[in-house]
């Protein structure tokens, strides 16, 4: 069983000039560029295309024509898969773009640039007692709470249904989570002390391979 997880990821912090935008967008078919388009901010625009040219990235990667990524699936969660044997999931905060590839199981992938400022008062709805009231007492509070929140996004990624899941259920352990009648595997990628970030699979997860792709 392959317990290894491939992570491409880009990293942005200026837009792209028009050329090369127009020759990135060239590639998509209308209705994907249709939607990146419907971003307002230019962030959000480029953190989508990037999302999709590194889907198309490892399509290449594990020997799939790219061309995959223009007919995805939809679950009734609106989870986009490939039919067949891999598995993607993409994340996107700041300046990172992250999308993990697993050829056993399902995947789920997290990244969220740490807020400093954050008032973890507005998130009882998806932490527990134990969780806030460790919060309350932390020395590094922020740092402590995308922790939480990372791994619980990615479990309810891999799980498929996202935020309509019971995010309170979800037993966070230090490398597992328990959830409802599944376990899984967590592993911390380090991208930057701004970041967190986390991959849970139900597989183990020996290794996270980062291949990194500019763009």
């Amino acid at each position: 069983m392959n317990t290894r997880i491939t992570v491409f990821y880009t990293r942005f912090d200026k837009q792209l000039p028009d050329w090369k935008w127009n020759d990135y967008v060239g590639m998509l078919p209308e209705k994907t560029v249709k939607t990146i388009n419907k971003y307002v901010r230019w962030q959000d625009r480029h953190a989508s295309l990037f999302g999709k040219l590194l889907l198309r990235r490892g399509l290449e990667h594990y020997g799939k024509p790219p061309e995959l990524a223009d007919n995805l699936q939809f679950t009734k969660y609106n989870r986009p898969y490939l039919t067949g044997e891999i598995d993607f999931n993409i994340s996107h905060s700041g300046d990172y773009v992250v999308c993990a590839f697993s050829e056993t199981g399902i995947v789920g992938i997290d990244i969220e640039r740490i807020n400093e400022e954050i008032d973890i008062s507005h998130f009882t709805s998806v932490l527990t007692a134990s969780e806030y009231n460790s919060l309350q007492t932390s020395p590094n509070q922020a740092r402590d709470f995308f922790d939480y929140w990372c791994k619980k996004e990615s479990v309810i990624k891999a799980d498929g249904r996202g935020f309509s899941a019971p995010v309170l259920k979800i037993d966070l352990k230090s490398s597992e989570a328990a959830f409802e009648s599944k376990a899984y595997h967590l592993k911390e990628i380090h991208f930057s002390d701004k970041y967190k970030a986390y991959v849970a699979r139900e597989e183990l997860i020996d290794e996270v391979d980062l291949i990194s792709r500019q763009f």
